[in-house]
């Protein structure tokens, strides 16, 4: 019952849009709307039945105690692993305490991620590749489920999407970007370094030769400031590190789980990120993640079939890295699909897709919207042609 008070605001702005004159478009994105909040629903009853409650206990029931004790340490909850609890604890002390309520809001934040992102590259792709982009992101059913997943990616995910819609809009950060940044960091260290990477090399690549050494230096403060940041998490795995190596402790942090699989060798290692595939798929759900990995993988080869080309393709790249938020995109996967190309915990690596799958959705559908541009001018130049010749002839 609790559930209701965080649906039916939902359901209000859900039904006031609805009653509004909407496109084919639209009506498409309201059912993915409804999509993510049947993900998020099924993925809470799964960790209940299935899963052991998960991470619940402390998410829901810890902060359920926070909402009721008026005497909270709440900077020390901050910098500590209950800062997801905390942040509970606050909707708690406005609304009734619900599991399904708090899935209400991981759908909800789960579809402005994705709302965002569409958003922050429509203006680029073609109606085809949009409608197909549209549908993949908000209707691919595991990577729905996992970004339903109550927890970390309730607060991050439309965090990270606001980030991307920002950049689309501004071509550059903002004060705002770094406030996102910053918390997703906190929930997130690894994923607020990436984004600060990300951005650093945004700044760099697609500055112009006049500006360049600027950018390199705000490339460096930009670092720095991570480091800054973010130094604990760094220095207590620095000199791990600096022990095993990056491949070896890559490896290490993401053992232990209970889906583990053989890694690949190099260079196949990047196909980790890919996986399950089918042959390796032990359940339903599994069998279906693989076909979802197949597709992204599809959208991946066609990604890198473009940069392998020296001469076609050079509109595309010029595009790619004179757009401060393609070439931040850009920089972004890259640096997720090497981070991820040592998990072999395929439960884990499920998780982490959601982080990175739409993006290599809508670079690629970018890439093929462009590559049918490219071939709708030259048809229509040749055509031209073929008339002029025509006409001096007669």
């Amino acid at each position: 019952m609790n559930a209701f008070f965080y649906l039916a605001p939902l359901c209000i702005i859900f039904f006031l849009r609805l009653s509004c004159k909407t496109t084919n478009w639209q009506g498409v994105v309201l059912l993915g709307f409804i999509a993510k909040l049947f993900f998020a629903y099924l993925m809470t009853y799964l960790v209940i039945t299935v899963y052991g409650y998960g991470d619940l206990p402390t998410y829901f029931v810890f902060a359920k105690q926070l909402s009721l004790d008026k005497n909270v340490e709440w900077l020390s909850l901050l910098s500590s692993g209950y800062l997801i609890a905390l942040l509970n604890s606050f909707i708690f002390s406005v609304l009734p305490p619900s599991i399904y309520g708090l899935a209400a809001l991981t759908g909800l934040g789960s579809f402005a991620y994705s709302y965002l992102l569409i958003k922050a590259f429509r203006p680029l792709l073609n109606d085809r590749w949009l409608w197909i982009a549209t549908v993949l992101i908000l209707f691919l059913p595991v990577l729905g489920t996992q970004s339903g997943y109550i927890g970390k990616e309730t607060y991050i995910l439309p965090v990270l999407g606001y980030i991307f819609f920002s950049l689309a809009k501004f071509q550059r950060p903002t004060v705002l970007v770094g406030f996102a940044v910053f918390f997703i960091g906190l929930i997130r260290p690894y994923q607020g370094i990436t984004l600060i990477a990300s951005i650093a090399l945004a700044a760099i690549i697609s500055s112009d030769s006049k500006q360049r050494l600027r950018m390199y230096v705000l490339g460096l403060m930009l670092l720095l400031v991570g480091a800054a940041l973010f130094g604990g998490y760094l220095s207590d795995n620095l000199q791990v590190v600096m022990e095993l190596g990056a491949t070896e402790f890559l490896s290490t942090a993401y053992s232990g789980g209970n889906l583990m699989l053989p890694p690949y060798p190099q260079p196949l290692t990047i196909l980790q990120n890919f996986r399950p595939f089918s042959w390796e798929a032990h359940n339903a759900m599994a069998l279906v993640a693989s076909f979802e990995n197949l597709i992204v993988l599809y959208f991946f080869f066609r990604c890198g079939a473009v940069f392998m080309r020296n001469i076609k393709m050079r509109e595309i790249r010029a595009l790619i890295f004179d757009s401060y938020l393609l070439t931040f995109s850009f920089a972004y996967i890259v640096i997720n699909l090497i981070i991820f190309s040592y998990n072999s915990n395929v439960g884990d690596l499920a998780r982490r897709h959601i982080y990175y799958y739409p993006h290599i959705i809508l670079f690629g559908a970018l890439i093929m919207s462009q590559q049918s541009k490219s071939k709708v001018e030259s048809e229509y130049r040749e055509t031209c042609q073929n008339q002029l010749f025509m006409i001096k002839i007669e």
